[in-house]
C-alpha cells in the first residue's frame, strides 16, 4: 500500500501493528508491512469524583501525588486528570464544606519495589505518609502499605498483597478501619 506520511501516521496510530517501515529513494512515498490488524486495546480506566474545598490546593496535591501529572481540564469549580499509570480519571469538584470521602482508595501494585518506590517519590515530594503498614491483615488477605491524605481528608493507600485469602477479614490495626470503612 503507498501513502504520503501523514496517512502512514494516522493509519499506524488507530489500526495497524507495523512491522516494517521504509521510505524509497525518491523520497515521496512511504510503504509498510504488517503481520495483522488488530484492534487497539480497549480503553479502560476507573472514575473517581472527589469534592474539595479548596480547588487549587487540591490539583496541586494531586499533581504531585500522580508524580507531576497536570490537569487536563481546570475550571473554576473542577479539574480533571487523565493519569496514565495507574489508568484514572479522577475529577475534583469544588464545594463549600466538602468533607473527605468515607471510606478510601486505593492503588494495587504487583511488587514491593513499586510500594517502596512510590513511598520515596511521596517522601520526595513533601506528601505526608500517615501510616505505613507491613504485612497487615485487611480484607481477607496480608498486605503491604504506605497511606497518604489529600487536603480534604480523602485517604488513598498504595499497596501490594502478600497472600490472599487468609481467614481474617481486616485486623484490629489495618488502617481502613479508621477511614469510615468498618465503623
Amino acid at each position: 500500500m503507498l501513502c504520503n506520511r501523514q496517512q502512514l501516521l494516522q493509519l499506524k496510530s488507530t489500526i495497524m501493528t507495523m512491522e516494517t517501515l521504509e521510505q524509497p529513494a525518491n523520497g515521496s512515498l512511504w510503504t509498510w508491512s504488517f503481520t495483522d490488524a488488530r484492534p487497539t486495546k480497549p480503553f479502560a480506566r476507573p472514575l473517581v469524583r472527589l469534592k474539595v474545598t479548596d480547588l487549587r490546593r487540591s490539583v496541586a496535591f494531586y499533581e504531585q501525588m500522580f508524580d507531576q501529572c497536570r490537569a487536563t481540564v481546570l475550571g473554576e469549580q473542577h479539574a480533571t486528570f487523565d493519569v496514565a499509570d495507574p489508568p484514572l480519571n479522577l475529577i475534583l469538584i469544588q464545594q463549600d464544606g466538602a468533607i473527605g470521602y468515607e471510606g478510601h482508595m486505593g492503588i494495587q501494585f504487583k511488587e514491593m519495589d513499586q510500594v517502596n518506590a512510590i513511598r520515596e517519590r511521596f517522601i520526595r515530594a513533601g506528601i505526608e505518609i500517615y501510616v505505613e503498614e507491613t504485612e497487615v491483615a485487611c480484607c481477607y488477605s496480608v498486605q503491604n502499605k504506605v497511606w497518604v491524605r489529600d487536603p480534604d481528608e480523602n485517604s488513598w493507600e498504595f499497596f501490594m498483597v502478600v497472600e490472599r485469602n487468609v481467614s481474617e477479614g481486616c485486623g484490629d490495626v489495618c488502617a481502613c478501619k479508621g477511614c469510615g470503612d468498618f465503623e
